[in-house]
């Protein structure tokens, strides 16, 4: 039961570090999403 243990421990401070590093891929501004605008094309030129 002691390994079941360990690669529960592992796993879980794995996908931890992965979820931690996806966090600055989660979108900050939703609004801008919901409401589209032309900002898009103040970038691209």
């Amino acid at each position: 039961m002691g390994r079941f243990n360990r690669a529960t421990l592992a796993v879980l401070f794995l996908s931890l570090i992965a979820l931690c590093g996806c966090q600055d891929l989660v979108p900050h501004d939703t609004r801008s999403l919901l409401i589209p605008r032309d900002t898009l094309n103040k970038h691209c030129f």
